[in-house]
């Protein structure tokens, strides 16, 4: 697989080849969460970026995550 480079809103970046690559490396790099399976990581995002911005993200799969952050703009693809 070939890898694609994401910018994260924080201005961070994130080299991943799947999309379950990459919602482990944002869970990876969380100040919020270390532990627990990325599942329930990516729930918990989406929990508080609804409560911080009003928008519902798709968490069914990492793809429908990661399409969903980059609908906001949270993540933009630069690679």
């Amino acid at each position: 697989m070939i890898n694609k480079t994401y910018r994260l809103a924080d201005g961070g970046v994130i080299t991943a080849s799947t999309a379950t690559e990459f919602v482990s490396k944002l869970h990876q790099s969380s100040y919020f969460e270390q532990g627990g399976p990325d599942r329930d990581y990516m729930i918990s995002f989406a929990e508080r970026y609804n409560q911080m911005h009003g928008v519902v993200l798709d968490t069914s799969t990492p793809e429908s995550f990661l399409s969903s952050l980059i609908d906001q703009h949270y993540v933009q693809l630069i690679e």
